[in-house]
């Protein structure tokens, strides 16, 4: 539904230069369609579609998003928490005249400003073009200090490197730490984790969380609950399962014994070097990646749960050879702790800086799921 040049073109040279993050796009009067609709009185509506550009290179409509309208104290406020599959929504019960409309989904955000909103009328904003940018991101990736799990070139994880190669807008900083004890006192030191994503990857394992103190993992849990609570999310892969284990055990069922970890970790091993094609279940990743299948190769050894939680779900599967033989493992799994606020994604995945895996399927996997954290 392609409106006129003007629009057209101011949101091609978003595309093509960038907009900052808040920008307003001005949607003119003319370019507003209004519809009668059964209202409350000096209150109208809006309706539109909002998209983002696929890994492919298509425009595709973008679900689960928050839909906000600046009031009068010029804040964002909450309308809406999702808009259906294909990127439509539809809001009423707003104030007749000029509104200013943001959409947001993980880093991704669009704002419309100069929207009139006439009494008893729904206006549509609907534009093909009117895609969300990404905002700038800000990564901590936290990794263990002992050289000696990089026993070979390609066990390590290298997903600092991996993440500055995705061409994202942000800033991606590593910590080393010996013990969990360092994390936290970065955090204490810092009085607020400004950070949109936190990083826990196989290479952080050295520490081992289940060898550290009660009361060591006590403050690690107070310091991501509080960052997940205001709204940051945490990435944790692989070797890095025990930590989730330790502080959020209800996200996810391992197999074997999960009061030893010896014994959990045995049990829940990928058998040997291997290619799967996965299956991708969530709809919204299958819309960003433009594909339902990905390629994902395995070292063997990584770890591959048994089942999400309750309250989890799975976000891509694939039938692989395991410690326990052929099962259906859920690679990715997504976990919310509390009603509101950040997620946790687990992946089974790892992550390897090389030229022959640049555009593999997992890097762009990891792309798309960084963007909707």
């Amino acid at each position: 539904m392609r409106y006129c040049l003007r629009m057209f073109l101011c949101m091609t040279a978003c595309l093509v230069f960038g907009c900052e993050s808040g920008e307003l796009i001005n949607v003119p009067e003319s370019e507003q369609r209004v519809h009668v609709v059964e209202s409350d009185a000096l209150t109208g509506g809006v309706r539109g579609r909002f998209c983002i550009e696929n890994a492919a290179g298509d425009t595709v409509g973008i679900g689960a998003a928050k839909i906000e309208v600046l009031n009068e104290a010029g804040i964002f406020e909450l309308v809406t928490e999702t808009s259906d599959a294909d990127g439509f929504f539809e809001i009423s019960g707003l104030a007749v005249g000029q509104n200013t409309i943001r959409i947001r989904r993980g880093s991704q955000e669009r704002v419309l400003d100069n929207i009139i909103v006439r009494e008893g009328q729904l206006t549509d904003v609907t534009q093909d073009e009117n895609c969300l940018t990404p905002e700038p991101i800000n990564m901590l990736v936290v990794l263990g200090e002992d050289e000696g799990w990089r026993y070979e070139e390609f066990r390590r994880d290298d997903i600092g490197p991996v993440l500055e190669s995705l061409g994202l807008d942000g800033v991606v900083e590593v910590l080393n730490i010996d013990v969990l004890d360092d994390f936290v006192d970065h955090a204490e030191q810092l009085g607020t984790l400004n950070y949109d994503v936190l990083f826990f990857p196989c290479s952080v394992t050295v520490f081992e969380a289940w060898d550290e103190s009660e009361l060591t993992v006590a403050k690690v849990e107070r310091v991501m609950s509080t960052f997940l609570v205001e709204g940051g999310s945490v990435y944790v892969s692989d070797y890095g399962y025990d930590l989730l284990e330790e502080i959020f055990p209800e996200a996810i069922q391992w197999y074997g014994n999960e009061s030893n970890h010896d014994d959990m970790h045995h049990e829940s091993r990928v058998d040997g070097e291997q290619t799967v094609g996965a299956r991708i279940v969530d709809e919204q990743m299958r819309l960003s990646l433009g594909k339902d299948i990905l390629e994902l190769d395995f070292l063997g050894g990584e770890v591959a749960p048994m089942r999400p939680g309750p309250a989890s779900r799975v976000l891509v599967e694939a039938d692989l050879q395991h410690s326990q033989g052929l099962i259906t493992a859920p690679l990715v799994i997504e976990y919310q702790p509390y009603e509101t606020g950040g997620r946790i994604i687990y992946t089974s995945t790892h992550h390897i800086e090389s030229e022959a895996f640049v555009d593999s399927d997992v890097n762009q996997m990891l792309k798309q799921i960084v963007l909707s954290l």
